[in-house]
């Protein structure tokens, strides 16, 4: 009788734990699973298993971080006080809730002060992705810059649009020393929330950018998770990294919270006119807006009015200030536009014409709005980052090139999306091989290297330039390569010679050094840029230099690349360069392919 009543004992304690073990093993294979759900990874914005925030407020299972850790934490912190991390994490909680069918007794958004606050005055009745168009005069924004804006009716009963961006902030001069920080040491990041029409003013009024404006197609729950985990996010130190972790990346990753198969779109860098792409492509945008800058609109009406009727609106807007402009001539297609921006826009203008009675007693005619839903569109420009071979042939030395860019684009690309003729690279690296002899070397390692072409003119001046810094080939005595570290500048003007064709003129100096010898060099270089029929692109420039290397003399060089762009993300160049003394001639004839990806 015992025995029985003791294997029945026995029998039941091995259910029991049977039931615990189970029990235990589907939790951790929930938990398991919850970790590695799209969302749950972006809300703690873990990438390859790495965490990109590290801040401790921020991460609860610091200093073992796993995703599966950090779900466990937050899951012990609900369990110990719903509220409190209601408050601290509504994001979190709110998608856990739903996710394990967690019941929050009594904790309630209402009882969060703070966060009740940002709801109140910062509402999300929509949701919208703003594109700054790119400025090379600023470090941070030479490739754009993206944000998120949100819109709605705050507690107040007002109509109200704020702004929600991560950017950081250049306090150094030195580009080697930004380089480091940016790329390597990280940079503080700081997350803002200000009203819209602030940025709106800066970017479009102050730093003639054009801002795109795409509603998003979002869910009242989507807009709301996002809503609070920026929440989350204002209250945390971050550390920005301009390849891995910028404005682009943060924003596309706030994306993935309503879309997270829109996280398939990051790559080895992300760009702001990545996001424009991924948003289009994952068919997020409800409907876009664009909201023009002076000189954009006038670039744009430069480039499609009638040639005839523009020299005769230019005459009459540069004529005596007591000649009135001619209303046969405002009602011409896009003349009054032209006219009206050149008025009410130009410093130069009304600098030159304060009391010109055309100012106040412009007709208000009605006007042909330009349709900018195409015009320079940020998604329709080649991605940021490639690969390409080339062959050349130099003095009879037939050579292969690979190359490597990591981010950027290069002044014989496809340009046609951007306001002005530009290259941008960061850290491109061509890797040399001479079939002859089978040498390997490595050509050229830039740093940085930044180009402007802007195209001047006398309403809205502008000045074209060029910078450089890192490692590249320079001429010999002989006039064969050696590369040489080298940092160097030029200025100099950009003007239209007509609407395709346009010459440019830069002087500028600069020093190389191969450690053991420095020199000091100036240059000068000329040049056309033409854009062909079918996709072709031709540049020739003509440059005079007083030598880069140790005991060369002067030299003055032709170079001619003509581009041709078989599609969005692809281009081949055909390069064509003689470079001379007063004894000695080189020539070089190149063919090079780039994929974009």
């Amino acid at each position: 009788m015992l025995s029985n009543t003791l294997k029945s004992c026995i029998h039941a304690a091995f259910l029991i734990s049977s039931i615990f073990i189970s029990q235990a093993r589907a939790e951790a294979n929930e938990i398991t699973r919850i970790a590695n759900t799209p969302i749950w990874l972006t809300l703690i914005h873990s990438w390859h298993s790495n965490a990109q925030i590290t801040d401790a407020s921020f991460l609860l299972s610091l200093p073992n971080y796993s995703a599966a850790n950090e779900l466990t934490e937050t899951l012990a912190l609900i369990k110990s006080d719903s509220q409190a991390a209601l408050c601290r994490f509504p994001a979190r909680v709110t998608y856990l809730a739903n996710a394990l069918n967690i019941r929050l007794t009594g904790a309630q958004i209402e009882l969060c002060p703070e966060l009740q606050k940002f709801i109140n005055h910062v509402p999300f009745d929509a949701l919208d992705v703003v594109y700054a168009s790119e400025v090379l005069s600023s470090a941070s924004s030479m490739m754009g810059h993206i944000f998120l804006k949100a819109s709605g009716v705050n507690f107040k009963g007002n109509l109200v649009e704020h702004s929600l961006a991560y950017f950081t902030e250049i306090d150094t001069l030195n580009p080697a020393k930004l380089i480091v920080d940016s790329t390597i040491k990280g940079m503080p990041g700081f997350f803002s929330v200000r009203p819209f029409h602030k940025d709106k003013a800066q970017y479009r009024d102050t730093e003639s950018r054009n801002l795109w404006q795409f509603k998003l197609d979002l869910s009242s729950a989507q807009k709301t998770l996002i809503q609070y985990h920026l929440w989350e996010l204002n209250q945390i130190n971050m550390t920005y990294y301009f390849q891995s972790f910028n404005c682009a990346t943060l924003t596309l990753e706030l994306l993935a919270l309503a879309k997270p198969n829109i996280m398939s779109e990051r790559s080895i860098f992300v760009s702001p006119a990545d996001i424009v792409k991924a948003v289009l492509k994952h068919k997020m945008v409800l409907e876009t807006n664009v909201s023009t800058s002076p000189i954009w609109l006038f670039s744009a009406l430069n480039d499609t009015i009638d040639p005839t009727n523009k020299k005769l609106i230019d005459q009459a807007l540069q004529s005596e200030p007591e000649h009135i402009v001619d209303k046969a001539l405002l009602k011409r297609p896009l003349v009054y536009d032209y006219a009206r921006t050149v008025i009410e826009n130009s410093k130069p203008y009304k600098s030159t014409h304060k009391h010109n009675p055309k100012i106040t007693n412009l007709p208000n005619e009605k006007t042909d709005r330009l349709d900018f839903s195409n015009y320079k569109h940020p998604a329709l420009t080649p991605q940021d980052s490639g690969i390409g071979l080339s062959y050349s042939n130099e003095e009879n030395a037939d050579k292969i090139k690979l190359h490597w860019l990591p981010t950027g684009h290069f002044i014989h690309g496809d340009n046609r999306q951007y306001l002005s003729e530009s290259e941008l690279t960061m850290g491109n690296t061509t890797l040399e091989v001479d079939l002859d002899t089978g040498a390997v070397n490595i050509e050229e390692l830039s740093i940085y290297s930044v180009k402007s072409y802007g195209k001047d003119n006398p309403y809205f001046p502008m000045l074209s330039g060029e910078f450089y810094i890192g490692y590249r080939p320079s001429y010999n005595k002989l006039l064969d390569n050696d590369s040489l570290l080298e940092i160097s500048g030029a200025i100099g003007k950009t003007m239209n010679i007509s609407k395709d064709i346009y010459g440019f003129l830069l002087v500028g100096t600069g020093l190389t050094s191969d450690i053991k010898h420095s020199q000091w060099f100036v240059n000068s270089k000329s040049g056309v840029i033409i854009d062909l029929i079918g996709d072709l692109k031709l540049i020739a420039s003509y440059e005079v230099n007083s030598g880069k290397a140790k005991q060369t003399n002067g030299y003055h060089s032709l170079d001619t690349h003509i581009s041709w762009f078989p599609s969005q993300n692809s281009s081949i160049t055909l390069s064509l360069s003689r470079v001379n003394t007063s004894q000695l001639q080189h020539q070089k004839l190149g063919l090079q392919y780039i994929k974009y990806f």
